[in-house]
């Protein structure tokens, strides 16, 4: 229970103060410390202590206070004033019960008293003691029953109400009042529970593991400071700092009365209580033994349908039944609990008073999950009386998760009996065979993967009933005999789940094998670097037939060494293409019964031979090969040698040259006359011991080359008034279409053009060449024609004499050239192939000047038109 004592500014209440106050465990015992209270919260809809005759309460007062009008109460003992605030507008049904013993949740459980009651109002605000009047009665009775009925019509929001209750019988009771119209039905009113919004609530009974949050918040606080009673008295409840807590709320995880003490903006305090008892959760086995059993052949009605469920009714489906009862009783540990087993942890932590979906019979549970399921079993603690209830009227519990797990039986490659076929001993009949029993679950195939053998006990027995009994088991190495028959034990080390099964065992003959002759061949290319083998691709299987004996349905079995052979280990996967890593390389073989791939006692040895090609390098050899660029005609002739370059010791070599393919040998010697293009193809043949031979092709191409054969062609036409000339080079052929080929210009360097510029005029060679390559260089002449700008007859020798340049060649020999001048006097008439006008005139020499000249010609073109030109040039002196 709790209690609320505070500290009033004498002059009674005021509004402003109301929401520092909480319900109280006790109302007022005068009016100036009426309590606040609300009815539509269940938080603060709580049992009031009554004051009574003899009341360990000091504030307690044995008749009411002079001044009020009480109305229709005859006496007033032991009063307990209260006040309530309207939230809500409407009429307002209150009941009054008082009790000797009344539970937090309203519920009467001890004797009825007569209770009396009278209710002052409505006010604005509750400073109303001289207000009291006969006026201002709302409601009052001083009947003689335990329970009152008192209603307030029409209340209107925010409007105060006084209630004063006595206590008629004075003995030691408990009050209760409550609203008993519904605040949410038309017309009904509400109060208002800010007034008490202080409160951290009622007494509480809580399981252990649960955090209770006490929140104490006020709108008018300005501090806060927690204590608590643990059975010493009340003290300091300290933060993690050692510091005492004084923040408005509280989490409490411990037994205790916990109190708040709260001071308002006006310097006023007051406190609030609560209870907070911490239930002892039972203390279940938490970590209990999982519930194992084996598949077995069980029909499985998983959704009760009726219908056995697909997959199910076998040894591999993964259901099968329990008797949780073990598990029950590890996990209950020896208190007085009660275990209820869900299958579903929501469920397991829901209400418990609801127990429809727990598994009914634990004695014959059939798990619902294939192979490991987790099951949650509910312990509540079961001391008779109430003591492991808390406020919530739930027991408290622990939920224990524990599994119940399937173990898949060994799983066997089939179903059916398993055959296994084993070769004779060695030099013995065909009837007997010893048998490895260490390894025999392996080589027979018996467990599916991931499974290894290690994971299991396997043993064999000569008689069913032996292995089903785990007796008589055989001992390794054991001899059978073909069509013999053991039983097989195959039990999980882990788990301790059995599997049967049996094997056949057929014991096979092995067959006879014959000597084969050394394989010989010639390597499959050339190599000539020093200390590397010679190899070849051989096919092992030629050898077979005389391996077998001939004998169709045998086959032969090859290895790389000796003790792969006697082990019969590692055969060689590809006989059909086996490339030698050694040369000579030896070769181990066993004959092979096909069907029952028992393999020869014998192991045949032969021998591969990779014999060296008979190589020669001509990678150097072949490129161009110059021709006249006219005739075609070869310009040049050399000799290339293609002797073998590491001729083995005992072999005869042959050579044959071939040209562009010709059938006919150009030299059947190791060398060879080049004096012709063309592809030079060499073959050379070894011939080894045992009529080997062996061949090998090289080949050296020589391409024609040429220098070009061109025209050259001046661009401009004669007299150009710049006084240079550009020259084209066209209709370019040789020898090679592909070739690349540079020009010159006289003796000027070569460009990879085909336009030459800058050319003066006068008579001059154009050659031609391969760009890359020494063949020859083709020439082309040509004229370019035109005058000099000036001369200086003054007998230097430089430009002395003046003539047309470029004219006295075919077609313009007899061109004529006149002089004349600036008055258009002819001077002189010279010709193209003479020494030219030496600037004199009858005689004498001519003064600086400009002088004019005509020249009728004929153009150097493809029409050979017919051309005068007129112009000028200068004299110097």
């Amino acid at each position: 229970m709790r209690i609320l004592r505070v500290a009033l500014i004498l002059i009674a209440f005021s509004f402003i103060n109301t929401s520092l106050f909480a319900q109280s465990a006790a109302g007022g015992s005068t009016f100036e410390d009426a309590v606040p209270f609300c009815t539509n919260d269940p938080v603060f809809s709580t049992p009031f202590e009554a004051c009574f005759a003899g009341s360990t309460d000091s504030s307690c007062s044995n008749v009411a206070e002079a001044g009020p009008d009480y109305g229709c109460l005859g006496s007033q003992p032991s009063p307990t004033w209260y006040f309530l605030q309207i939230g809500q507008d409407g009429d307002i049904d209150f009941q009054i019960t008082q009790n000797t013993a009344i539970d937090d949740d309203g519920t009467p459980t001890g004797t009825g008293l007569d209770v009396d009651y009278i209710i002052w109002g409505p006010f604005s605000d509750i400073d109303v003691f001289d207000q009291l009047t006969a006026e201002n009665i709302e409601s009052c009775s001083f009947s003689s029953a335990a329970v009152e009925f008192p209603t307030i019509t029409g209340a209107q929001e925010g409007d105060f109400y006084v209630f004063m209750v006595t206590n008629f019988s004075n003995v030691a009771a408990e009050i209760f009042i409550e609203q008993i119209s519904d605040p949410a039905s038309a017309g009904s009113g509400a109060t208002d529970c800010s007034i008490v919004s202080a409160s951290i609530g009622r007494d509480q009974d809580v399981c252990e593991g649960t955090t209770v949050t006490l929140d104490a918040t006020s709108a008018d606080a300005v501090s806060y400071l927690w204590t608590v009673d643990t059975g010493a008295g009340f003290m300091p409840v300290l933060d993690g700092s050692g510091n005492q807590v004084t923040t408005a709320t509280l989490d409490v995880t411990t037994t205790g009365e916990y109190q708040v003490t709260i001071t308002n903006v006006d310097g006023d305090d007051g406190a609030d209580e609560a209870v907070i008892t911490f239930l002892e959760l039972p203390n279940p086995n938490t970590t209990p033994d999982a519930l194992e059993v084996c598949d077995t052949i069980t029909d499985i009605d998983a959704d009760g349908d009726g219908v056995i469920d697909a997959g199910s009714g076998s040894n591999t489906d993964g259901f099968e039944v329990f008797d949780l009862t073990p598990a029950i009783t590890q996990i209950a540990n020896g208190e007085q609990v009660d275990v209820i087993v869900y299958t579903d942890l929501t469920i397991a932590e829901s209400n418990p008073d609801d127990t429809s979906q727990a598994i009914t019979d634990v004695t014959t549970f059939t798990n619902t999950v294939v192979g490991t399921q987790t099951l949650y079993a509910r312990v509540e603690r079961n001391v008779p009386g109430n003591s492991d209830i808390d406020s919530n009227g739930n027991l408290c519990y622990v939920v224990v998760p524990f599994e119940v797990i399937v173990n898949a039986l060994p799983v066997l490659t089939q179903q059916d009996t398993f055959t296994y076929t084993i070769c004779e001993a060695r030099d013995t009949t065909d009837t007997m065979a010893s048998v490895n029993l260490d390894n025999l679950a392996d080589k027979v195939g018996l467990l599916v993967a991931p499974q290894i053998k290690n994971d299991f006990i396997i043993t064999y027995h000569e008689l069913e009933p032996q292995a089903a009994a785990n007796t008589d088991a055989l001992s390794t190495p054991y001899e059978v005999t073909d069509g013999q028959d053991l039983f097989v034990r195959i039990e999980n080390v882990q788990t301790g789940c059995l599997n049967f099964t049996s094997i056949v065992f057929t014991v096979g003959t092995r067959p006879d094998a014959f000597r084969a002759l050394n394989l010989v061949q010639c390597a499959d290319s050339a190599n000539s670097i020093p200390g590397q083998i010679q190899v070849a691709t051989f096919d092992l299987t030629q050898q077979n037939e005389t391996i077998t004996g001939n004998i169709a349905a045998n086959t032969v079995n090859y290895y790389t060494s000796e003790d792969d052979a006697e082990n019969m280990v590692n055969v060689i996967a590809t006989p059909t293409a086996f490339v030698n890593t050694e040369n000579p390389q030896t070769i181990f073989a066993r004959s092979v019964n096909a069907a029952r791939t028992c393999q020869s006692d014998d192991i045949i040895e032969f021998e591969l031979f990779a014999q060296p090609l008979p190589y020669t390098n001509l990678t150097d050899e072949g490129g161009p090969f110059c021709v006249d660029e006219i005739t075609g005609e070869s310009l040049d002739s050399f000799v290339i040698d293609g002797t073998v370059e590491s001729p083995q010791p005992g072999a005869n070599y042959t050579y044959a040259w071939r040209l562009d393919g010709n059938p006919n040998p150009v030299s059947s010697v190791s060398v060879v006359n080049v004096d012709a293009p063309g592809s030079y193809e060499l073959t050379i043949t070894a011939e080894y011991g045992g009529g080997i031979l062996c061949d090998y092709v090289a080949e050296a191409v020589y391409i024609a080359e040429s220098a070009p054969v061109f025209e050259a062609t001046v661009v401009e036409s004669s007299f150009n008034t710049g006084g240079l000339y550009t020259v084209e080079i066209s209709n370019i052929t040789g020898a090679n279409p592909d070739s690349e080929y540079v020009f010159a210009v006289d003796d000027g360097p070569f460009f990879n053009s085909t336009i030459l510029t800058n050319v003066r005029p006068g008579t001059h060679t154009i050659f031609g060449k391969l760009a890359n390559g020494n063949c020859s260089v083709s020439e082309v002449e040509i004229d370019i024609i035109d005058y000099p700008r000036f001369f200086t007859p003054n007998a230097d020798g430089f430009h002395d004499t003046w003539n047309i340049i470029g004219l006295g060649v075919a077609p313009n020999l007899n061109a004529k050239i006149f002089i004349f001048d600036r008055y258009g006097k002819l001077l002189k008439q010279i010709s193209p192939v003479g020494a030219g006008w030496d600037g004199t005139f009858n005689g004498q020499p001519m003064p600086s000047s400009d002088y004019w000249f005509r020249v009728e010609f004929t153009e150097v073109d493809e029409e050979g038109t017919q051309r005068t030109v007129n112009g000028h040039f200068t004299l110097k002196r």
